[in-house]
């Protein structure tokens, strides 16, 4: 070789090179994930240090400090571990599917995502404010399928609250909520635990107890059911367009009265929005701050100590639901209320049976079991009959008119289907042409009572 002459790499010099060039490829696609990975770890610790200086109370950051610092370090290397490896494999499958032609879409594969794309998903939230006389119950049926019970009414009317759960085919209460311990909202309870499966219970470490509710805490334990402390600012559900948030008894906040211990529940679905208040005060609910919502679920049947002018005009609700008893001792609801309550539609259990409600996510429809006005008991001029016919008529209806009136029930029937249905069933969510008859006229027409609305 001539003095000054490069040596050439050959064959096998560049057959090596090559390798090695893949090999620095490949290990930077496995290193880079990981580079970012061991990053995200530092920032995760980075951040837990200062929510501890900046916010030591937050309840994370207390449940953290409650950890060996040996299974905190690993608790943040889970996540990081977990994005890295999906990294690395996106990038590897990422680079196997440039090298495959994708198969061509047939008109049948068409045809099947197409009929994907288009089938409906549920997504109503649906409401059911079950009769039991002077009481309070709320079923509410989630979005994502489960079911949550709020208060289970007085002793005496446990077997409405299991009739409408066996009506709905509910056996599993997911989430079981005692909203203080009067009896008239939790004495009924003891039956449903006993007889169902029970998935969490929810109540307020009220300073105030009744016979029935320390029955009922005892029942539950007896079950081995999971029960949490009701405070504000928890999330009992959630979902992509709904939750269920504890907007009240504040935690560390010491209440004078039973009342004041009331679990207050927020409701949210889609752009709607629901009030359950127990039997919250005024002063309470006024310091929640909710905004406008679309229903109000009336505090404490309709007493003056929970709905005033200035609530009402603070929430403007749409439409309000008051839970009483006819002829109750309390003359639940109060004409006041009614007077605050002039700017929404008013539905009671006592005058318009169970009351259910359903949410699409933009509005709310409203299906009371039947019809008639609420009133405040020196108003009404019949226990039996509703008061908008006394109202009609300027009299009171006899028995033969009630009867009357509930056989010309007004019912709606689809052009195809074979059911009649009440007004606002659920079932009839996606349907635009809906034809109005009398419920003898349904019948005579062949059609059957729908089994979700039960008309």
């Amino acid at each position: 070789m001539a003095k000054g002459e490069k040596k050439k790499l050959g064959c096998w010099g560049g057959l090596c090179l090559f390798f090695g060039v893949c090999v620095l490829i490949s290990l930077a696609a496995v290193l880079i994930p990981v580079a970012i990975g061991v990053g995200a770890w530092f920032l995760i610790r980075f951040i837990w240090r200062r929510a501890v200086i900046e916010d030591p109370d937050n309840p994370l950051v207390v449940k953290g400090l409650s950890l060996a610092p040996i299974w905190r370090k690993v608790l943040a290397a889970i996540p990081c571990f977990l994005f890295s490896c999906c990294m690395i494999t996106s990038m590897t499958s990422q680079s196997q599917s440039t090298e495959q032609e994708p198969a061509p879409v047939t008109d049948a594969a068409q045809t099947a995502v197409a009929a994907t794309t288009d089938s409906p998903v549920e997504t109503d939230l649906e409401v059911s404010i079950i009769d039991v006389g002077q009481g309070d119950a709320t079923l509410v049926r989630l979005p994502n399928g489960k079911t949550m019970l709020v208060d289970a009414g007085p002793d005496a009317q446990a077997g409405a609250v299991e009739n409408e759960l066996s009506k709905q085919g509910v056996d599993k209460i997911d989430y079981l909520i005692a909203t203080h311990a009067d009896s008239d909202h939790i004495a009924g309870m003891n039956a449903i635990v006993s007889g169902h499966e029970i998935g969490e219970f929810l109540a307020p470490q009220s300073t105030h107890t009744t016979d029935s509710y320390l029955d009922l805490l005892q029942t539950v334990q007896n079950k081995g059911i999971v029960a949490s402390a009701a405070w504000a600012g928890d999330v009992i559900a959630y979902g992509p367009d709904f939750s269920v948030k504890i907007l009240s008894p504040a935690e560390g906040q010491m209440y004078t009265e039973s009342n004041d211990w009331s679990v207050v529940l927020l409701i949210t679905c889609g752009n709607t929005k629901m009030l359950l208040t127990g039997d919250a005060p005024k002063e309470v609910l006024k310091g929640l701050n909710v905004g406008k919502i679309d229903v109000l679920k009336v505090s404490h049947h309709g007493s003056d100590t929970g709905t005033d002018s200035e609530l009402i005009s603070a929430l403007s609700p749409k439409y309000a639901l008051i839970s009483y008893g006819i002829g109750n001792e309390y003359s639940h609801p109060y004409q006041s209320v009614l007077n605050a309550l002039s700017s929404a539609t008013v539905y009671g259990t006592g005058a318009n049976g169970t009351i259910r409600l359903t949410s699409d996510g933009s509005a709310f429809t409203v299906a009371p079991e039947k019809s008639g006005a609420v009133a405040a008991p020196d108003a009404d001029t019949t226990d039996s009959a509703p008061a908008e016919e006394a109202v009609q008529q300027d009299s009171t209806p006899a028995a033969g008119s009630v009867a009357a009136s509930q056989a010309e029930q007004t019912v709606v029937v689809t052009p195809s289907g074979s059911k009649y249905h009440r007004p606002g069933c659920r079932t009839l969510s996606r349907s635009h042409s809906l034809t109005e008859m009398t419920e003898d006229q349904a019948i005579a027409s062949g059609y059957q009572p729908c089994h979700v609305c039960n008309p």
